[in-house]
Protein backbone atom coordinates (compact mmCIF):
# COMPACT_ATOMS: atom_id res chain seq x y z
CA UNK A 1 0.00 0.00 0.00
CA UNK A 2 1.12 3.43 -0.84
CA UNK A 3 -0.16 6.80 0.36
CA UNK A 4 1.40 10.42 -0.38
CA UNK A 5 1.10 13.14 1.22
CA UNK A 6 -2.50 11.49 2.83
CA UNK A 7 -1.94 12.12 6.66
CA UNK A 8 -3.96 9.82 9.09
CA UNK A 9 -4.57 12.08 12.08
CA UNK A 10 -7.92 13.74 11.91
CA UNK A 11 -7.80 17.88 11.59
CA UNK A 12 -7.32 19.57 15.17
CA UNK A 13 -9.80 22.20 16.08
CA UNK A 14 -7.90 25.16 14.84
CA UNK A 15 -7.59 23.32 11.20
CA UNK A 16 -11.43 22.92 11.13
CA UNK A 17 -12.54 26.34 11.07
CA UNK A 18 -10.22 27.20 8.95
CA UNK A 19 -11.18 24.58 6.67
CA UNK A 20 -14.87 25.70 7.51
CA UNK A 21 -14.43 29.44 7.13
CA UNK A 22 -12.42 28.37 3.76
CA UNK A 23 -15.21 26.10 2.49
CA UNK A 24 -17.91 28.81 3.18
CA UNK A 25 -16.06 31.14 1.17
CA UNK A 26 -15.16 29.02 -1.57
CA UNK A 27 -19.33 28.20 -1.22
CA UNK A 28 -20.66 31.83 -0.85
CA UNK A 29 -17.72 33.37 -3.12
CA UNK A 30 -16.62 30.92 -5.53
CA UNK A 31 -13.03 30.19 -6.14
CA UNK A 32 -11.22 33.47 -6.44
CA UNK A 33 -11.52 33.98 -2.50
CA UNK A 34 -9.92 31.43 -1.95
CA UNK A 35 -7.62 30.12 -5.22
CA UNK A 36 -4.26 31.77 -3.02
CA UNK A 37 -4.50 30.09 0.23
CA UNK A 38 -4.97 26.81 -1.04
CA UNK A 39 -2.36 27.70 -3.81
CA UNK A 40 -0.28 28.35 -0.53
CA UNK A 41 -1.36 25.34 1.45
CA UNK A 42 -0.95 22.92 -1.32
CA UNK A 43 2.54 23.94 -2.69
CA UNK A 44 3.91 26.17 -0.08
CA UNK A 45 3.71 29.97 0.31
CA UNK A 46 6.30 31.02 -1.69
CA UNK A 47 4.85 28.51 -4.90
CA UNK A 48 3.29 31.13 -6.68
CA UNK A 49 7.22 32.98 -7.12
CA UNK A 50 9.29 29.86 -7.09
CA UNK A 51 6.89 27.66 -8.82
CA UNK A 52 4.84 29.87 -11.15
CA UNK A 53 3.83 26.69 -13.32
CA UNK A 54 3.08 24.43 -10.80
CA UNK A 55 0.73 27.20 -9.11
CA UNK A 56 -1.12 27.77 -12.03
CA UNK A 57 -1.71 24.60 -12.32
CA UNK A 58 -3.48 23.72 -9.15
CA UNK A 59 -4.95 26.97 -9.18
CA UNK A 60 -7.11 26.51 -12.85
CA UNK A 61 -7.94 22.99 -11.50
CA UNK A 62 -10.07 24.87 -8.65
CA UNK A 63 -11.22 27.94 -11.05
CA UNK A 64 -12.28 24.97 -13.59
CA UNK A 65 -13.84 23.03 -10.79
CA UNK A 66 -17.69 21.70 -10.26
CA UNK A 67 -18.34 24.27 -7.46
CA UNK A 68 -21.00 22.16 -5.83
CA UNK A 69 -18.26 19.29 -6.32
CA UNK A 70 -15.17 21.03 -5.10
CA UNK A 71 -16.96 22.24 -2.41
CA UNK A 72 -18.41 18.72 -1.38
CA UNK A 73 -15.03 17.37 -1.93
CA UNK A 74 -13.47 20.00 0.19
CA UNK A 75 -15.67 18.85 3.15
CA UNK A 76 -15.47 15.61 2.67
CA UNK A 77 -11.70 15.65 2.52
CA UNK A 78 -10.87 18.03 4.92
CA UNK A 79 -13.63 18.59 7.40
CA UNK A 80 -14.74 14.66 7.39
CA UNK A 81 -11.63 13.12 7.86
CA UNK A 82 -11.57 10.48 10.74
CA UNK A 83 -8.46 9.98 13.00
CA UNK A 84 -7.31 6.98 11.92
CA UNK A 85 -4.19 6.34 13.68
CA UNK A 86 -6.09 3.47 16.08
CA UNK A 87 -6.35 1.30 12.68
CA UNK A 88 -2.57 1.51 11.94
CA UNK A 89 -1.41 -1.41 14.38
CA UNK A 90 -3.86 -3.95 12.75
CA UNK A 91 -2.24 -3.01 9.14
CA UNK A 92 -0.18 -6.37 7.95
CA UNK A 93 0.55 -5.31 4.20
CA UNK A 94 3.57 -3.34 3.51
CA UNK A 95 3.19 0.26 3.63
CA UNK A 96 4.52 3.07 2.25
CA UNK A 97 3.72 6.51 3.58
CA UNK A 98 5.26 10.00 2.50
CA UNK A 99 5.26 13.28 2.95
CA UNK A 100 7.04 16.78 1.92
CA UNK A 101 9.77 17.82 3.88
CA UNK A 102 7.61 20.93 4.46
CA UNK A 103 4.10 19.89 4.77
CA UNK A 104 1.68 21.94 6.86
CA UNK A 105 -1.14 19.35 6.72
CA UNK A 106 1.20 16.15 7.15
CA UNK A 107 3.89 17.09 8.92
CA UNK A 108 7.57 15.11 9.66
CA UNK A 109 6.57 14.38 13.22
CA UNK A 110 2.92 13.25 12.30
CA UNK A 111 4.36 11.09 9.59
CA UNK A 112 6.97 9.40 11.60
CA UNK A 113 4.54 9.27 14.90
CA UNK A 114 2.38 7.28 12.16
CA UNK A 115 4.68 4.94 10.54
CA UNK A 116 5.80 3.93 14.18
CA UNK A 117 2.78 1.98 14.32
CA UNK A 118 2.94 -0.09 11.16
CA UNK A 119 4.45 -3.51 11.30
CA UNK A 120 5.94 -3.27 8.04
CA UNK A 121 6.10 0.21 6.69
CA UNK A 122 7.96 3.04 5.90
CA UNK A 123 7.88 6.65 5.81
CA UNK A 124 10.23 8.73 2.61
CA UNK A 125 10.06 12.23 2.95
CA UNK A 126 9.88 14.08 0.17
CA UNK A 127 11.60 17.32 -1.44
CA UNK A 128 9.28 20.27 -2.16
CA UNK A 129 6.67 22.44 0.32
CA UNK A 130 3.23 22.62 0.63
CA UNK A 131 0.59 19.02 1.03
CA UNK A 132 0.57 18.51 -2.93
CA UNK A 133 4.58 20.15 -4.14
CA UNK A 134 6.47 17.21 -3.76
CA UNK A 135 3.78 15.38 -6.86
CA UNK A 136 4.81 18.62 -8.92
CA UNK A 137 8.33 19.60 -8.26
CA UNK A 138 9.38 15.86 -7.98
CA UNK A 139 7.20 13.75 -10.08
CA UNK A 140 10.18 11.41 -11.55
CA UNK A 141 11.23 10.96 -7.74
CA UNK A 142 7.62 9.96 -6.94
CA UNK A 143 7.48 7.65 -9.54
CA UNK A 144 10.97 5.86 -9.27
CA UNK A 145 10.01 5.52 -5.61
CA UNK A 146 6.56 4.15 -5.61
CA UNK A 147 7.19 1.94 -8.71
CA UNK A 148 10.33 0.63 -6.61
CA UNK A 149 8.18 -0.36 -3.60
CA UNK A 150 5.94 -1.97 -5.56
CA UNK A 151 8.27 -4.31 -6.96
CA UNK A 152 10.22 -4.84 -3.56
CA UNK A 153 8.18 -3.60 -0.49
CA UNK A 154 10.80 -5.25 1.52
CA UNK A 155 12.91 -2.72 0.40
CA UNK A 156 11.97 0.24 2.42
CA UNK A 157 9.78 -1.89 5.06
CA UNK A 158 9.66 -5.52 6.65
CA UNK A 159 9.79 -6.65 10.55
CA UNK A 160 10.34 -4.41 12.95
CA UNK A 161 13.99 -6.25 13.53
CA UNK A 162 14.46 -5.05 10.35
CA UNK A 163 12.17 -1.70 10.09
CA UNK A 164 14.10 1.46 8.48
CA UNK A 165 13.65 5.06 9.43
CA UNK A 166 12.46 7.68 7.45
CA UNK A 167 14.18 8.24 4.15
CA UNK A 168 15.10 11.77 3.25
CA UNK A 169 15.34 12.24 -0.55
CA UNK A 170 17.17 14.74 -2.53
CA UNK A 171 15.24 17.17 -4.86
CA UNK A 172 17.62 16.01 -7.69
CA UNK A 173 18.30 12.35 -7.31
CA UNK A 174 15.99 9.13 -5.97
CA UNK A 175 18.09 6.39 -6.71
CA UNK A 176 20.05 4.62 -3.81
CA UNK A 177 18.14 6.51 -0.99
CA UNK A 178 17.21 3.56 0.75
CA UNK A 179 20.66 2.89 1.14
CA UNK A 180 21.35 5.54 3.29
CA UNK A 181 17.91 4.94 6.35
CA UNK A 182 18.71 4.06 9.16
CA UNK A 183 17.28 1.02 11.42
CA UNK A 184 14.84 1.69 14.07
Amino acid sequence: MTAIGAPVHGPTSADRRRIALLAALYRIAGPRSVVNPLVDALLGPHARTTDPEGAAIVADAFRRADRRGMYAAIRWLSLGRPDLTPVLDGISTPTLLTTGTNDPMWTTANAHAAAAHLAHGALVILPGAGHIGPLLQAAPAVVELVTGFWRDPGRHGGPPERRRTAIALPAARLSGASTGARRR
